[in-house]
């Protein structure tokens, strides 16, 4: 097979070269009193977005004589006392991460006013009064816990260095005693540079480091016998090599790099453009909040997408079960890990240890609990094969064509405990077949249409291949929370039953039923009577009404609750109803159609007196009420089903002030399709339009008032095509809070989780989750996934494999197989 890494390129001349320079990291003095800081222009990290290529990061420290390595006919090459980002290397994939920081002789103020968006401000625990030695002290640390991990080689000007060699040396112990605290996951190559590389001896120098290190060890512990091993084997471990070369030699340079990139990209660690970006914050982050922990690239690619609570548990439940049967438990488990490890957008790792670093306590765990201690390795081996098979597909499909090839086994074996399809979480949604599924597992196996993504259609069970007719409605991560609370005693059951018909009605909404117009509901006492039959057995009002009569005070016993003649229900079996979470209170029990820690996060959002991402919450538990107030709830309800959705995320990279933001206005109604002149969305559109009802939207106090409801988006809602209105807005900052309203300027009610942060927005999207999610609904590869499983399972398993491969490759084609065609086409 033909290596994926292209031959190293020829080294451009230096008139072709771009000069672009971004300086990165400024140390600062606040004001007297208030300590120093490290200043992170995060609108540097914009050298980033140019390139198309894995971009190679080497470090350059030093001082005149690195001035004019890189400025070498290029006038104004005076110190920078940053870190500075440069892109005129010879090679148009590599950065080079010019360091100066430690030259700094005293540190200038900041300047007074609000710092711009792209600025952090990391508190620096220097005194203001630093001597410069304290400043390079900080400095190296800085550099090698911060920059080091992600650095092919770093380059050492020996001439810019105190003492020469000596200074070098100085530098590079500090070094090898912080790699004891925080080694460098792929350790970098040390190239000494130097006019006149005769007038050095490597080996000799070598042999003095060594000596240098033991006695800095020795001054640790004065006792200590094994000093002279301990500084051999930091010096082996600490860096690839150290090596000396002429500061002239460009050409040997550009190879060093490669051959380290090759091995960096060997070892998992050659990110693309946009991870890299993102993990250099972080690591700047990290070295202030935890300076002496080692910056870990595995944990980091996780921190929007953690490993699930109750992994252990549900592949215990799964493995249990399975043994003895004719099902392969160790490939499903391994091929499920690998789709966990493994969402669109994720950074690939060596298998091995990908597995050995989340899943591998795990599966011991595991091991031991279900009686079989070879299970660990064999998944391991198995997932290692997989994981490898994979790399430039789809996971996700080819973990849904191993469930496929079980179809007849699936069809007698179900679970309400584990998610059969993915064995990582709870399931939440029954299908007509019987079988249950994750939210997770549904969006992906589930087809959609735009711009109704959050209604899935599952035409085919992704285990038994039976046929599903049942539409699920999962509520939109940046819509907000729609609580109806409903309590009291049986003396009151009139007069709730009344309260609903009276309430659907103000709605309006006859076509959309009221069991779809919230989000969670709570049934307390006779309250839980109507959560039970209206929002879980889906009975109409005029059932309930009908029953009136036979209601008595809830009689419980066990997990069985008995509301009068004919009306007993097993609470156990609360589970296998899909819709809104309902949450029923009896005597002192609490039942739930979602999994325990969903139903109690539920509770307790119910209890909190301002819970966040909460619209509304209609509470109703007997008493009078009157038409006004129904209105008015009402009024606010319509504005709530419309919410908003970030088309992409706003760099800040200009002025404050000057960033323009796309968002979308969708609506939660299903969208009406052609002839259809019944159905909910059009049926509230029309009214919304004759009402000329108005948008008012905005950000930092801009206002825009528009009609909500245009001739064309009219005309395209007519011919089925869904409701999307498109916005532009205006922000200062990832701090701006998106004010959207729909109403009269006099009278107008927010839409879902109005006023919205813009920082909020983005986490709830997704959007900040740069190595990808579980949902590949909230991936760049949007729908592209889920609509092609429903095909897959018709067909036999050449043509779904060819069917997979040729969908994953359009998906990643573009971020695996072209990492460095940029560079060629230069």
């Amino acid at each position: 097979m033909t290596s994926p890494w292209p031959r190293p390129l020829a080294i451009k001349p230096l008139s072709e070269r771009s000069n672009s320079t971004s300086c990165w990291l400024e140390l600062k003095s606040s004001i007297p009193g208030r300590g120093t800081y490290l200043l992170e222009h995060r609108g540097a990290s914009q050298v980033f977005d140019e390139l198309a290529a894995l971009p190679r990061i080497v470090l350059a420290l030093g001082g005149k004589t690195k001035r004019q390595f890189f400025h070498t006919g290029v006038p104004g090459s005076d110190g920078h006392n940053a870190v500075v980002f440069r892109r005129n290397s010879p090679l148009r994939s590599t950065i080079m991460v010019d360091c100066e920081l430690h030259n700094q002789k005293t540190m200038s103020r900041m300047k007074a006013g609000p710092m711009p968006e792209t600025t952090r401000q990391h508190r620096a625990l220097l005194p203001q009064t630093s001597h410069p030695i304290q400043i390079a002290q900080f400095a190296w640390k800085l550099y090698w816990r911060t920059l080091a991990p992600f650095a092919s080689v770093i380059l050492l000007f020996v001439e810019d260095f105190a003492g020469g060699l000596d200074g070098v040396a100085d530098v590079l112990v500090v070094w090898a005693r912080e790699s004891i605290t925080t080694p460098v996951q792929s350790p970098p190559r040390i190239l000494l540079l130097h006019s006149n590389r005769t007038v050095l001896d490597i080996k000799c120098f070598q042999g003095q480091l060594k000596s240098r290190l033991k006695a800095s060890l020795l001054q640790l512990d004065p006792f200590d016998e094994t000093a002279n091993f301990q500084a051999d084997l930091l010096c082996q471990t600490a860096f690839e090599s150290i090596q000396l070369l002429s500061s002239s030699s460009r050409t040997e340079i550009v190879t060093h790099t490669e051959q380290m990139f090759g091995l960096r990209a060997k070892a998992g660690y050659a990110f693309n453009s946009e991870h890299l970006k993102y993990l250099l914050q972080k690591s700047v982050s990290q070295f202030f909040v935890h300076g002496v922990r080692p910056f870990d690239f595995y944990q980091a690619t996780r921190l929007h997408n953690p490993i699930p609570d109750r992994l252990e548990d549900h592949i215990v439940n799964f493995a249990t079960a399975v043994f003895g049967k004719s099902i392969d438990p160790v490939l499903l488990v391994a091929s499920a890990l690998d789709m966990e490890a493994h969402p669109p957008g994720m950074h690939h790792f060596r298998p091995e240890s990908t597995f050995d670093h989340f899943y591998g306590q795990i599966l011991r765990r595991v091991s031991k609990r279900i009686g079989r201690q070879t299970f660990h390795d064999a998944v391991r081996q198995k997932f290692s094969q997989l994981a490898s098979e994979r790399r430039y597909v789809s996971s996700t499909i080819s973990h849904f064509n191993a469930l496929g090839r079980f179809r007849d086994i699936w069809a007698g074996y179900y679970c309400d405990k584990s998610c059969l399809a993915c064995l990582a979480q709870a399931p939440s949604m029954k299908l007509d077949c019987g079988h249950q599924l994750c939210e997770t597992c549904a969006l992906n196996c589930g087809s959609f249409s735009e711009p109704d993504l959050w209604r899935i259609c599952i035409s085919h069970c992704p285990l038994c291949n039976d046929a599903n007719q049942l539409i699920l409605s999962i509520r939109p991560p940046t819509a907000g929370v729609r609580v109806l609370k409903l309590e009291g005693l049986v003396d009151s059951k009139a007069i709730l039953a009344r309260f609903l018909r009276d309430f659907q009605t103000f709605l309006g909404l006859s076509a959309f039923p009221l069991r779809d117009q919230f989000d969670l509901i709570i049934g307390s006492n006779i309250g839980a009577f109507f959560a039970q039959t209206v929002f879980l057995e889906k009975w109409d009002l005029a059932d309930c009404q009908y029953h009136l009569p036979q209601i008595t005070a809830p009689k419980c016993r066990q997990s069985t609750v008995d509301f009068g003649k004919g009306l007993k229900w097993d609470l156990s079996k609360t589970r296998q109803f899909n819709g809104p979470d309902v949450v029923l209170l009896i005597r002192d029990q609490a039942f739930s159609n979602k999994e325990f820690k969903r139903a109690s996060s539920a509770l307790s959002l119910a209890r909190d007196k301002n819970p966040s991402g909460v619209d509304i919450t209609v509470e109703y538990g007997g008493g009078s009420y009157n038409s006004g107030l129904l209105r008015q709830i009402a009024g606010k309800m319509h504005s709530y089903l419309f919410y908003v959705e970030l088309l992409s995320v706003p760099t800040f990279y200009s002025a404050p002030g000057s960033e323009v933001i796309q968002i979308r206005l969708l609506c939660r109604l299903p969208h009406c399709l052609p002839n259809e002149s019944n159905a909910p969305m059009l049926d509230f559109l029309s009214k919304l339009r004759q009402q000329k009802t108005r948008i008012i939207y905005g950000a930092d106090g801009m206002q825009h008032v528009e009609p909500l409801v245009t001739p064309e988006l009219w005309d395209r809602c007519r011919k089925g095509q869904g409701f999307s209105r498109s916005l532009s807005i205006v922000v200062k900052s990832s701090a701006s809070v998106l004010d959207i309203r729909v109403g009269d300027p006099g009278c107008s009610n927010s839409v879902s989780n109005c006023p919205y942060k813009l920082s909020k927005l983005i986490r709830d999207q997704g959007l900040d989750s740069v190595f990808g999610r579980k949902d590949c609904r909230l991936s760049k590869d949007t729908g592209l996934y889920g609509s092609a499983i429903e095909e897959i399972h018709a067909l036999g398993s050449q043509e779904m494999r060819n069917i997979y491969v040729c969908i994953s490759v359009i998906a990643s084609a573009p971020a695996a197989w072209i990492p460095r065609w940029a560079d060629f086409l230069h």
